[in-house]
């Protein structure tokens, strides 16, 4: 009896034995996106939803990078007819990837400023950048962003 007594009491303390509680370090950062590459060539853009000057709204436009493998190649060959699908040019896809490629701010403006550019936009307003935070096998962070804005073509 008494050697049941102190397996318990063991098994008791193991179970309820001081668990490590990780620790976060202290950060202190900061960063800029610089729009100076798109200003400098007479592109507008502001995180402001109104401006002092006469523009034409061109629409709505947004954007999302998010980190991830390269596709480098994609491989489609037809699936063999068969009597159930009966082949209806179906076809199976295998995808090539290449090196890991991480997100920034910097892809996500440039992506927005070419698709306002391809309609005919000279300036964004309104500019909205929300971080994607996803949680992954090495923790919770950001591992994308989504940007909105309102394309714009600003009249002289």
């Amino acid at each position: 009896m008494k050697k049941l007594c102190v397996l318990t009491l063991f098994a008791a303390s193991l179970i309820t034995s001081c668990s490590v509680i990780p620790k976060h370090p202290y950060v202190q950062e900061s960063s800029i996106l610089d729009y100076t590459a798109y200003t400098s060539k007479g592109f507008f853009i502001s995180e402001s939803n109104s401006v002092s000057f006469n523009y034409k709204a061109i629409g709505s436009v947004s954007a999302k990078v998010e980190s991830g493998y390269v596709i480098t190649g994609i491989k489609e060959k037809p699936v063999p007819n068969d009597d159930i699908y009966k082949g209806n040019g179906r076809t199976t896809s295998k995808i090539k990837y290449g090196d890991y490629k991480r997100a920034n701010q910097n892809d996500a403006l440039k992506e927005i400023c070419d698709r306002a550019m391809e309609e005919g936009g000279n300036g964004i307003i309104n500019l909205n950048i929300e971080p994607i935070i996803s949680t992954t096998q090495h923790g919770t962070g950001v591992t994308g962003y989504f940007i909105t804005g309102m394309a714009i073509r600003k009249l002289d």
